[in-house]
């Protein structure tokens, strides 16, 4: 079985990259656990959560500043060029569609041993390449296992944390004064959006929450019938 699979375009959109990982049976069961224990997530996603966790260890600083920049930089410029669409009931029926369009082109490639059993971002696909080729891993379940141990510790932490926004200041909140009138003003939005986020009780996305934000808008990945979220709540009647 080839572990690492060349990327795969399909109907001219942005490319699926794939592996393939055999989990041992505790860590498959431990990433189920996380799974049920959470909403609108999945088994890809838990991983692709742990990748970004360990990746970050291997990264300065200024990359993943540059790269957390870049990413919301994108998703304005996308947001810019697509404009708004409204979340009618023909919108969430064509996306039911896709998700179902997509489901059974990527059974019949995963059948033809052209796309593996977990998808990936274009940079954890890149990032499990780095840590084969370096020989630090020798397969992409090794570094799917490598990254476990650091799920698990942030989760213990969220835990500890509280888990999302609570009610009260967030440490830079006490320790932060604007210099600038800008700074002032863009401070101020951000209190107001926090304050938003609490009255509703919403979370603050975290960088892999704007990750997935920003390939949703460009279209990019499949979409899993039987985990997706949206799909979880259209089913539900939720939408």
């Amino acid at each position: 079985m080839e572990h690492i699979l060349p990327p795969v375009t399909v109907d001219d959109r942005l490319p699926w990259w794939s592996v393939n990982v055999d989990l041992p049976p505790e860590i498959d069961q431990e990433i189920r656990r996380y799974v049920a224990e959470e909403e609108l997530t999945s088994w890809t996603l838990m991983i692709h959560g742990a990748l970004y966790i360990y990746r970050a260890l291997f990264w300065t600083r200024e990359q993943l500043r540059a790269e957390f920049e870049s990413m919301i930089e994108e998703g304005c410029r996308s947001a810019e060029q697509d404009g708004g669409r409204e979340a009618t009931p023909a919108f969430w029926e064509e996306f039911r569609q896709k998700a179902e369009r997509d489901a059974e082109r990527l059974d019949q490639l995963q059948a033809e041993g052209k796309v593996g059993n977990l998808l990936l971002p274009k940079e954890l696909y890149e990032f499990v390449q780095e840590r084969v080729a370096a020989g630090a891993c020798n397969t992409p379940t090794e570094v799917v296992c490598a990254a476990m141990p650091y799920l698990r510790r942030e989760r213990e932490e969220s835990k500890k944390r509280g888990g999302g926004v609570d009610d009260g200041p967030l440490p830079e909140e006490e320790q932060f004064i604007p210099r600038t009138e800008c700074g002032k003003e863009l401070w101020e939005l951000r209190k107001d959006v926090l304050k938003e986020l609490r009255a509703h009780n919403e979370p603050l996305l975290d960088a892999e929450g704007i990750r997935r934000e920003v390939r949703d808008r460009r279209g990019e990945g499949h979409v899993d019938m039987d985990v997706d979220p949206h799909v979880k709540q259209i089913e539900e009647g939720k939408y």
